[in-house]
């Protein structure tokens, strides 16, 4: 959704005002202030600008009834000033709201994937698409040139049923096992130092995985 929310300031019965990952803009109207019954309101991942309107603030716990009050007041130049939200986040980011960022990512991986697989949540595909988009702590934007290739890599962790692995895999126990000298180092079984799969690094560094210089795949060693 897009556009201003001026209007939201005549519905003064609101008890809650879930905005969060939207393309909302403009500013927060001080009539949300007479919402006196308002205990959430969640304004963050948009692109409102200006400060937290005093009246809302007013309204803040323990002077009122807001127990939850959000907006994207945490970075360094923040897109509006909130001295009463009781979290802040750092903005939309990539410049979109998360859900033009997934259509934008569903977008780029059909080229390599058929849709109706990124769809599906269980099929390799759309567990390693649900893992970029929503897991990864990488958060990659849709323009990021390695997208692919770590959607890939994801692809080929879920179609070999990684979380079983007996190391390595992206789970307590295995993420514990990662790292250390492992197997007949002769023959090249080592991952001594090495993160484990969907771990939030570079998915050069994961076990058993290189790249050359330019960033991209050059070898994949799991045997």
């Amino acid at each position: 959704f897009e556009g201003n929310i001026s209007s939201i300031a005549d519905l003064t019965g609101l008890v809650l005002l879930e905005l969060d990952n939207n393309q909302f803009s403009s500013t927060i109207p001080e009539g949300l202030g007479d919402a006196f019954l308002l205990e959430t309101g969640t304004f963050h991942a948009n692109f409102f600008t200006g400060s937290m309107p005093l009246s809302v603030c007013d309204n803040v716990d323990p002077l009122g009834s807001i127990t939850t009050l959000t907006a994207d007041c945490g970075s360094v130049n923040p897109l509006i000033e909130c001295i009463c939200c009781t979290q802040c986040f750092n903005g939309p980011v990539c410049g979109v709201s998360q859900e033009t960022r997934a259509v934008q990512i569903f977008e780029i991986l059909r080229t390599v994937s058929n849709p109706n697989d990124l769809e599906n949540p269980n099929t390799p595909e759309g567990q390693a698409f649900d893992w970029i988009v929503f897991d990864d702590d990488l958060f990659l934007c849709p323009d990021n040139a390695t997208l692919t290739q770590r959607y890939v890599m994801a692809v080929l962790y879920y179609a070999t049923d990684g979380d079983n692995w007996t190391i390595c895999s992206n789970t307590e126990e295995g993420t514990s096992n990662c790292g250390i000298v492992t197997g007949d180092i002769s023959s090249g079984f080592n991952f001594e130092s090495r993160p484990a799969y969907l771990t939030a690094v570079s998915e050069c560094e994961w076990f058993g995985n290189s790249c050359d210089e330019n960033g991209a795949m050059k070898s994949i060693q799991l045997d």
